[in-house]
């Protein structure tokens, strides 16, 4: 009783829910989604997914640095941006090769940056890339290869589902709280699954559920020269692209 006397009795009754009318809506003005690779990559959470060995590594590096130069990648224009590449897989040697036989000669761009170890997303990766992006303003595309190295270890009592959706969400909300694009490189299951090809990525509905976009590589063989990229998500049209891997480019 003594609680409900001393209460706002102007807020009584009214509701916390933040509930906005449909007129609201649509006489306000919100800016359309930003793309970094046009009708392929949006900004917010992507997902690249294929078996292991694929070539997402060599997708990813080209990727970054067209993006830096302003270069179309795939016959899709670029809006340019500063990139960054933490090839957690990786040496600085590999790396250094890599880019050498992706750039052909031409100058490298100013705005390609790379990072081969990162914290763990339980040890604070996603607070310092908070820091990184107040020193780099114009970073706007961020490729995680590959997403299992910032996700430690489960402490064994999140369900599969519960943990992909915590940790991905967490990353979802950096990438929309900015503005920018964070594309993580995963894998596909063994195990094929012929009715649905974003179905093989590992993990399960928890990972598709947060994503943004989801891109699945996958070929009938491994030695097979075509490769397809089968393409999803909230901001882009269901797509198949057929790719096919230069070997003396190594680009897609």
């Amino acid at each position: 009783k003594e609680q409900r006397e001393s209460a706002d009795p102007s807020q009584e009754g009214i509701s916390s829910l933040k509930i906005f009318s449909a007129k609201e809506l649509m006489n306000q003005y919100i800016p359309p989604t930003d793309f970094i690779v046009n009708a392929l990559l949006p900004t917010g959470l992507s997902i690249l997914s294929s078996l292991p060995k694929y070539g997402k590594s060599w997708f990813a590096l080209d990727l970054c640095y067209s993006v830096a130069c302003g270069k179309s990648f795939l016959g899709f224009t670029t809006h340019q941006c500063e990139t960054l590449y933490m090839a957690l897989e990786d040496t600085k040697a590999r790396l250094q090769s890599r880019l050498k036989i992706v750039a052909q000669g031409e100058p490298i761009p100013n705005g390609l940056y790379f990072m081969v170890e990162a914290p763990e997303l339980q040890k604070n990766l996603i607070g310092e890339l908070e820091k990184a992006i107040v020193q780099w303003p114009n970073l706007k595309l961020i490729v995680i290869d590959t997403m299992q190295k910032v996700r430690g270890v489960s402490g064994g009592r999140e369900n599969e589902y519960a943990r992909d959706y915590k940790e991905l969400s967490e990353l979802k909300k950096f990438a929309d709280g900015h503005d920018l694009c964070v594309l993580l490189i995963h894998h596909n299951r063994k195990t094929p699954d012929e009715s649905d090809p974003f179905n093989r990525i590992s993990g399960g509905v928890g990972i598709q559920g947060v994503a943004d976009t989801a891109m699945v590589m996958e070929r009938e063989q491994r030695m097979a020269d075509q490769t397809r990229l089968s393409v999803t998500g909230r901001d882009v049209f269901s797509e198949e692209y057929t790719l096919r891997f230069d070997k003396k480019l190594c680009k897609w």
